[in-house]
């Protein structure tokens, strides 16, 4: 299908050619050009893309490092930023209006532009803000664009006819431009919109084609498809105001992959919306945002329904808004076709995978069959639209002579639209409300099938039968204009990694198209080819007038619904745990899961400090070598020789042997001034040259990938079925859904193993990952993983798997001492609840791990290593381990109330940076929050001076004090940074301040009531993002670190219970009480994930029955608790034998096989390799 042309340059329009559009659109679209300031205007030489946008901006050299940084963030995140004064908003309209202008011109999304004047409103409202410290409202120096449908005073309003062009401006603003004016935000430009706004593809012959962000033979959705394809190209943080009569929020949401609401038509003010249809009330429009993330929606959203600085709108029922709050189990039906024109496979993939993973998530999905014939709604729709045959549209187009756009052409033929008399109008109205009663009836009938007895929640339903629409094709509109008809509210949400699979969503060549003009065009065209590139979504719909309520179930199924391809962790085979042979291992490894591509915007510093240091590396063109990497602290029966070849050939030659023979090289840290070899290698390098790391030769012939009985003599010591042991895995499927958890819910905010690196080296069978390394993985993903075959048996399968790497760990089988710091820190994650919390658990592996590190010098700066250039891109994989490593490590040694092993004056690493979570392969590791990891970083500033002041020698007062102000400033940085939101990384962030915000000023509180109430305060901020985040479904997220909250709010609840009581104040130790009874739900939720929390649910209960009894005993006449020098009765002492139970696996977990009474256990132990090569096995064995 060949678009239609709809380009216009003075060149093409004849002398001859009185068309007034065409003229018109001509000096249209150079005054828009003009509009473009120079230093914004792309080079000529610059070569546009066919495919992702989006990655053109940031090639294009136009933008600064801040500027990306800024327009890369969600609204959510920029406007805390806003209202506290760290950033203005000239700056940030500046950096929006800056990619708005490279997005024009890439893919042609504006219709009016006007940077100079946003800027300077920008700065009057920073001025204002400056004397008043007052905001103007919630999107204070918000800069956004506004479509091309609402009146904005002084600007024009096309709704994309060129007839419409030289109409006059507007005297005044439409009623939601109003709104967000009065709330603070600034309008910098305008979006395109399709001609009339009666398509769901953004083309008029005035603007032209705006084109797919992902894919440019592709339509940006319509009508709002400006506003879609402005903000997915991150040229606005938002579109607030959107329009949608069919679907014009919902298909550009959709088709560019982000978030869309269209509310309850009745709830939203439509004064100012300008169209040719303004008589038509059957089916009104309604306005809402699309935007980056639902916490942006929900804001959004919320300002709309409400519109307070409108009380009296009359086009709309009064404001209002009513909280609700998440369910934690919904009932959900799935409407997967309606009948009318079957999605295409992947569309079909993606609801099912949603439902599959909500019904693992303990939701319910129940079928939903449209109770009406949805092709005669479609007929009565059209019919309502266009009542009058469409006369004024028709007119308004015959005024310039401009044609008719082709999508809006065939659907007036298609549904035969003409002028209707007043009794077919009645007859319309009639019938739709009979549709209307009879989804009514059929939403509250499921109650007849729901496990609660109540309707079900909402609706999920495909966004529309393909996930793109290529130029001109004539879409079918039913699966978002059924809710236009009955009005109920819609939510687009994104699938953000899905990806098309030419095998899973091959064309269904005996498909038999139905009976109708969509059905067949949509299956015709499609080929997986097409769509490879373009983003997946689906569709949540909920009852008339009930928006709060959707939004809250939509926040429970976007926490529940992974952000990758879902299908991944619906293994089904009983049997998977299986020994193998090293020969089927690696077949079976390269046929493993493809990388994960998650996307997810950055949020990082740029500070100019000090790189990390390398200790290993690869060759550019030998990625899959395994490297080699050491302190000289190595066995002298490897590494007596290449001392001495480390002195004889030079200790800074760049030419050893052992780099060429082997294809990998390593350094060596020769430490501070105090060590002998420091002053030995002084005497032997160049003058001047002042490093501390030199190249090295290699340590030892390289080993088998599995350990062998022919390996090291340490090897005869283990019998073979302990080797073959080692290197088992679960079968295929868990074990792909085990890296899947891992990368998905761990790497993004402890990224310590490199993605792109192991991915590639997971699927190639000739260099699998390191061993150890992998086993590790698995082990941190098993804790956490909601896997049904591994939540059945957690304990165990975690039990099996550290083992496995605690051996391989001791036996020292890897080469790259990295590969040992990371297993170590993975280590961390089993927790057995064993009583030794020195020799085993998180303290005693951190510790190896830390140890490790500094004889590798990972806490230096690369600047004072010799090593080639080509070696700095492994700077940031060491750095980012760094980092990581110090926060593990202080945070324990908080927790215990230890000496940590790292001091603040024993490293030079500089700050985490941008270019810090890269990929070893230079590509963008999209799946890591960078902000997290950087707070985390200032974190851990702060608790390393935090120790410092707790030490046995302490600090004289004037150094305590001083620190003691330092640090609250660094807690007050580090609260301005943390994210509003409910995501798990932002809760985590806000556990672990609140964290060491209550330590620290429990230690300062004795008489200091200001400490006292910041400790309540920080442990009632820590109870209730623990609930969020049960809420949210995302608990199993929780780091160790962040679990030692529980206990420590749990003590802080204790205590004011306790003080409240002594003090004669009931209703305080009730509230106290109260709190330490809800801690419970968060222990509990948790503790099916770490058994040691275990431990901390026995502790509540016991501190709650305390404090009951206390409460209980303050009440009876002359008590004696309420005495000053009062103490607890005997029998309210804390069963403390209780509480520290050990949650022990079984003592036989020896490597001969467990010895279990339980034959549902046994696949811990039977070894025998399963065919799951075979394609026709099915994963049992009979």
């Amino acid at each position: 299908m060949s678009a239609t042309d709809y380009s216009v340059d003075a060149s093409s329009i004849s002398r001859l050619d009185v068309q007034p559009w065409k003229q018109t659109a001509l000096r249209a679209r150079e005054v828009l050009s003009n509009s473009i300031p120079a230093k914004w205007k792309l080079h000529t030489n610059f070569e546009t893309p066919d495919t992702d946008f989006p990655h053109a901006v940031l090639d294009c050299g136009i933008l600064t490092s801040r500027q990306v940084e800024l327009t890369q963030l969600t609204a959510s995140e920029l406007l805390p930023m806003l209202h506290t004064g760290t950033l203005s908003a000239a700056e940030l309209t500046e950096a929006f209006c800056a990619r708005a202008a490279i997005a024009q011109q890439l893919i042609n999304c504006l219709t009016d532009f006007f940077p100079e004047e946003a800027i300077e409103s920008a700065k009057a409202l920073d001025a204002e803000y400056s004397k008043t410290r007052k905001l103007r409202g919630p999107l204070h120096g918000l800069p956004i664009a506004i479509k091309d449908t609402y009146a904005v005073r002084g600007k024009r309003t096309t709704n994309g006819c060129a007839a419409w062009y030289d109409s006059e401006p507007a005297g005044e603003d439409a009623a939601l431009v109003q709104v967000v004016k009065d709330a603070g935000a600034i309008v910098f430009a305008r979006t395109t919109m399709p001609q009339t706004g009666m398509a769901l593809e953004t083309v008029s012959p005035l603007w032209g084609r705006t084109l797919n962000p992902y894919n440019s033979r592709f339509g940006s959705g319509g009508s709002s498809g400006g506003d879609g394809a402005l903000v997915a190209m991150h040229g606005a943080p938002c579109a607030p105001l959107a329009s949608d009569i069919g679907g014009s929020i919902r298909a550009p949401a959709a088709f560019n992959g982000l978030y869309g609401m269209r509310p309850t038509s009745d709830r939203v003010p439509r004064t100012g919306l300008v169209s040719q249809r303004l008589g038509q009330i059957s089916i009104k429009a309604s306005c809402g945002p699309i935007c980056h993330s639902l916490s942006d929606l929900k804001l959004l959203v919320k300002l709309i329904l409400t519109h307070p600085t409108l009380p009296y709108e009359p086009t709309c029922i009064s404001g209002f808004w009513k909280e609700t709050h998440p369910k934690i189990k919904l009932t959900i039906g799935i409407l997967a076709t309606d009948g009318i024109v079957d999605p295409h496979p992947p569309v079909t993939r993606a609801l099912r995978d949603v439902a599959t993973s909500l019904q693992a998530a303990g939701h319910q999905v129940i079928e939903f069959t449209p109770p009406i014939d949805l092709w005669k709604a479609a007929i009565t729709t059209w019919k309502l639209y266009f009542q009058n045959g469409a006369i004024e549209t028709k007119a308004a187009l015959a005024a310039s002579g401009e044609p008719l756009i082709v999508q809006f052409r065939h659907y007036l033929d298609t549904f035969n639209v003409r002028e209707h008399t007043v009794s077919e109008i009645s007859e319309c109205h009639r019938q739709q409300a009979a549709y209307k009663k009879a989804f009514v009836d059929a939403w509250d009938a499921t109650a007849n099938e729901t496990q609660t007895g109540m309707p079900m929640d909402c609706i999920i339903t495909p966004s529309a039968p393909l996930a793109g629409s290529p130029h001109d094709f004539p879409l079918w509109w039913g699966y978002t204009t059924i809710w236009n008809l009955i009005d109920y509210p819609s939510i687009i949400m994104p699938l953000k990694s899905f990806r098309l699979n030419p095998i899973k969503d091959a064309k269904d060549m005996s498909y038999q198209p139905r009976d109708n003009p969509f059905d067949k065009p949509n299956w015709e065209i499609y080929d997986p080819e097409m769509w490879k590139t373009q983003p997946m979504t689906f569709q949540v719909v909920g009852r008339n007038c009930r928006d709060e309520e959707l939004i809250s179930a939509v926040e429970v199924i976007d926490n529940v619904t992974p952000p990758d391809e879902l299908a991944r962790n619906t293994a089904t085979q009983r049997e998977w745990y299986s020994a193998a042979t090293l020969e089927h291992l690696l077949l079976d490894l390269s046929k493993a899961a493809h990388p994960n591509q998650l996307k997810s915007p950055k949020a990082r510093r740029h500070r100019a400090t000090p790189r990390a240091t390398v200790n290993s590396a690869q060759p550019d063109d030998n990625e899959g070598a395994i490297p080699i990497s050491s302190s000289l602290n190595v066995s002298p029966n490897y590494d007596s020789g290449n001392l001495s070849r480390f002195f004889e050939a030079g200790v800074i030659s760049s030419q050893w042997e052992g780099f060429e023979e082997k294809g990998t090289f390593r350094d060596v840290y020769i430490g501070t001034d105090v060590a002998n070899l420091h002053h030995l290698v002084r005497d032997h390098e160049l003058p001047g040259s002042g490093c501390l790391f030199y190249p090295f030769p290699a340590i030892r012939d390289e080993l088998s990938w599995k350990p062998a009985a022919h390996g090291p003599s340490i090897y005869h010591y283990l019998p073979a079925e302990a080797l073959n042991d080692l290197s088992s895995f679960p079968v295929r499927p868990v074990r792909d859904a085990l890296v899947d958890t891992y990368f998905e819910d761990i790497h993004p905010g402890f990224p310590i193993v490199d993605e792109a690196s192991f991915r590639k080296r997971y699927k190639d069978p000739d260099n699998p990952p390191a061993l150890v390394v992998f086993q590790a993985m698995l082990l941190a993903a098993a804790r956490i993983t909601d896997h049904p075959q591994v939540a059945a048996s957690r304990e165990m399968t975690t039990a099996v798997l550290f083992k496995r790497a605690k051996t391989l760990f001791d036996l020292r089988h890897e080469h790259d001492r990295v590969d040992l710091i990371q297993a170590a820190l993975l280590m961390a994650w089993y927790t057995d609840s064993s009583s030794d919390t020195v020799a085993s658990n998180a303290y005693y592996w951190v510790g190896s791990a830390v140890r490790i590190a500094f004889g590798m010098g990972l806490h230096r700066t690369a600047s004072l290593r010799y090593v080639p250039p080509n070696r700095r891109r492994f700077d940031r994989k060491y750095k980012k381990i760094w980092w990581i490593l110090l926060y593990s490590e202080v945070m324990l040694a908080l927790e215990y109330g230890r000496p940590s092993l790292i001091r603040a004056d024993d490293f030079d690493v500089g700050i985490l940076e941008d270019d810090d979570f890269k990929n070893m392969d230079d590509s963008e590791d999209l799946a890591v929050k960078g902000r997290f990891c950087s707070i985390l970083g200032d974190i851990s500033i702060v608790v390393l001076d935090m120790l410092s002041l707790r030490g046995p020698r302490g600090r004289p007062t004037h150094d305590s004090l001083s620190t003691t102000a330092a640090i609250e400033r660094q807690l007050a940085a580090v609260a301005m940074r943390i994210a509003p939101t409910h995501d798990a990384w932002s809760c985590q962030l806000r556990i672990i301040y609140n964290l060491v915000a209550l330590i620290f000023y429990r230690n300062n509180s004795d008489g200091d009531e200001g400490a006292a109430k910041l400790c309540s305060e920080a442990a009632s901020n820590i109870l209730t993002t623990f609930e969020a985040m049960v809420v949210h479904g995302t608990i199993r997220q929780c780091h160790l670190s962040t679990t030692t909250a529980l206990t420590a709010a749990a003590i802080q609840f204790a205590r004011e219970a306790r003080s409240a009581t002594a003090a004669g104040s009931i209703i305080k130790a009730v509230s106290a009480h109260g709190q330490l009874e809800r801690l419970l739900g968060p222990a509990e939720a948790l503790s099916q994930y770490f058994s040691h929390i275990k431990a901390v649910c026995k502790l509540c209960k016991s501190l709650s029955a305390r404090a009951e009894l206390l409460i209980k005993e303050s009440q009876e006449p002359n008590s004696r608790l309420l005495s000053t020098d009062s103490q607890f009765p005997p029998d309210t002492s804390i069963d403390w034998e209780s509480i520290m139970t050990n949650y022990r696996m079984p003592n036989n977990l020896g490597f001969n096989g467990l010895d279990l009474g339980d034959e549902g256990e046994e696949w811990l132990h039977d070894f025998s390799w399963a065919n799951v090569d075979d394609p026709s096995y099915n994963g049992t064995d009979q």
